[in-house]
């Protein structure tokens, strides 16, 4: 069964692939959500994935773990939930750890600044009120270059907003798609 038009939706690294297929399959995305939205690093986001392709590589996951796990979850998070910061800390390691290197060096390659104006669907962008790793300043350059777009802002999270508050980041986004035309 063919799928003529879809709401996409990325997360982190996700959120670039999503916007690169807005902007290359504009007919067939009717909606586009980037939660934690990327477009491109600066320098120091690029040295720190550098650096933590590295330590993979030398180490495995479990020489990044912890950092990883402090830059994605708020300090609230972590500390009032430790069920869920355990949580998505075994999933981050049970990655396979040569494909994870790989995601570090796409992510600190990658750039769609270009993709940008030609996405032309309604557009949301939410992030973290405390999200270190794709920070406000950054969804709003996103937000700048595709027209029409919004930014929604989920308190007391960071990065995986969607696991820290789930409930805020789902009535966003059911709250923008309920506002336009499916």
């Amino acid at each position: 069964m063919a799928i003529a038009e879809a709401v996409v939706v990325g997360h982190s690294l996700g959120s670039m692939v999503a916007q690169r297929f807005a902007a290359k399959y504009a007919s067939r995305t009717r909606a586009l959500i980037l939660a934690g939205g990327e477009a491109v690093l600066g320098a120091e986001g690029k040295r720190i994935l550098s650096d933590r392709a590295l330590a993979i590589e030398k180490q495995g996951l479990i020489a990044v773990a912890d950092d990883w796990l402090n830059g994605v979850l708020s300090a609230g998070t972590r500390e009032t939930n430790p069920a869920l910061a355990g949580m998505v800390r075994e999933m981050f390691l049970a990655n396979d750890a040569n494909t994870y290197v790989q995601h570090c060096l796409t992510l600190r390659d990658g750039d769609v600044r270009g993709d940008l104006s030609r996405i032309v669907c309604p557009t949301l962008l939410t992030v973290g009120d405390q999200d270190m790793v794709t920070p406000i300043a950054w969804q709003r350059q996103i937000a700048t270059g595709i027209a029409g777009s919004r930014i929604r802002i989920i308190p007391n999270t960071a990065h995986m907003t969607m696991l820290e508050n789930p409930c805020v980041f789902n009535a966003a986004v059911h709250d923008f798609l309920a506002n336009i035309e499916l």
